[in-house]
């Protein structure tokens, strides 16, 4: 059981890394934060609690399925504002550019739908390049070798 458990929290480390270290330093080099950095800077400390950590992207039939992209490029969560429960979600742009898909929004409509029906609050921390455009594009051609 304590290997199971250690094999698990492993993976949360490599899923929390978002896009890799190298990503993280460019996103670094560039004078901007991570996800997941803005994030607990946003809220109180030890309050946040990420959801969803485990989300891969839905699989398109493009070269895109070939890349480990953890979160779907979005970290959404809750915790404590000046004491108050908010929602959030940030966009990872060490992922895919932090581009939009469907399994994102729909992260993202989680977030949103969770806030106002527990009547809270919820703020977008937006770092993206726009939709993801294999999502949207239909049936792929033949791939390349």
């Amino acid at each position: 059981m304590l290997n199971e458990i250690r094999e698990l929290e492993e993976q949360r480390q490599i899923y929390r890394l978002g896009g890799g270290l190298d990503a993280i330093g460019k996103q670094h080099e560039k004078g901007k934060l991570t996800a997941r950095e803005r994030m607990e800077r946003f809220f109180d400390p030890g309050t946040f609690h990420e959801l969803e950590l485990w989300t891969l992207p839905l699989r398109t039939g493009f070269e895109i399925d070939d890349r480990f992209n953890p979160a779907d490029a979005v970290v959404i969560g809750y915790g404590k504002v000046e004491g108050r429960t908010v929602m959030a979600y940030a966009q990872d742009f060490t992922v895919l550019t932090g581009s939009q898909s469907a399994g994102q929004i729909n992260k993202l409509t989680k977030v949103m739908e969770t806030a106002v029906e527990m009547m809270i609050p919820y703020v977008s921390m937006v770092d993206s390049s726009g939709i993801r455009l294999q999502d949207a594009m239909g049936e792929p051609g033949p791939r390349s070798p």
